[in-house]
């Protein structure tokens, strides 16, 4: 079994069903081998000094740098660095960290990812963190126009946080094969350099669950297509001739082993 609940993490049992989980006589919550069911699990504190694998890292062509793991971050931490040119676009301006292959099945059952993350500043900057459908380049998987979403990925969900938008709060958003599903608002916003946990749950039905900072927000139906295998992802670039820092101190993800 694997244990997945650290004190760091702010993970909850009743972010799981009772079924997911056992407690030890230590007060430990696992997950694994419970009902017959067995996981497979990708933790990454991101401590040392290089990225490890399955991390792949890309940048755009305007002063964007690659995520790199800081030596000096507490605890661990991976660092997306922004371009600087003022044609504001992912190609430009971006930098994505993504696991490399499509390994994660919603169909499986019990696909979960989970983040704490923060930005520098809070201006002129879209982020995006969920699951993608591709990993073959660089791309914003979503972005938002003052009250315009435009989907770029054709499957995927997750958490978008667009300052182009009329209001900056942190959207939910989905798609499966194209369709968009309804993207929702949570009334949350980032606040400069302060760290948010993000958590995304996607049940077999392709149907998502978002938690911030351990708080149910919404269930989505139609959030993806269930036999669309996904990677996760952090996507972002500054919509100025500013950089802006993006900072992951870990990510976990989690589904069902066939």
């Amino acid at each position: 079994m694997t244990d997945i609940i650290t004190p760091r993490q702010n993970l909850t049992a009743a972010a799981l069903s009772p079924s997911q989980y056992t407690v030890d006589e230590y007060g430990k919550i696992w997950i694994g081998q419970t009902n017959g069911k067995r996981y497979a699990e990708l933790f990454d504190d991101f401590l040392g000094d290089v990225l490890q694998d399955p991390w792949r890292g890309s940048a755009g062509s305007s002063g964007a740098t690659a995520p790199a793991v800081l030596t000096s971050g507490t605890n661990g931490i991976v660092r997306l660095a922004t371009g600087t040119d003022a044609g504001a676009t992912m190609a430009l301006n971006g930098s994505q960290l993504d696991a490399g292959n499509l390994n994660w099945l919603p169909s499986q059952g019990g696909l979960a990812l989970e983040a704490q993350l923060q930005v520098d500043l809070i201006t002129d900057v879209a982020i995006f963190f969920g699951f993608t459908d591709q990993v073959s380049a660089l791309e914003m998987p979503w972005t938002l126009s003052t009250t315009t979403f435009t989907s770029n990925q054709t499957d995927g969900c997750g958490f978008l946080f667009d300052t182009a938008a009329t209001t900056d709060t942190i959207r939910l958003v989905g798609v499966a094969n194209d369709v968009d599903a309804t993207a929702q608002d949570t009334g949350l916003a980032f606040a400069a350099a302060t760290a948010r946990v993000l958590r995304v749950e996607v049940s077999s039905t392709g149907t998502a669950r978002f938690f911030v900072d351990g708080r149910l927000f919404s269930t989505m139906t139609g959030a993806v297509t269930p036999s669309v295998k996904l990677s996760p992802v952090v996507a972002a670039f500054s919509r100025s001739a500013s950089t802006r820092l993006i900072s992951v101190d870990y990510i976990h993800c989690f589904s069902v082993r066939n």
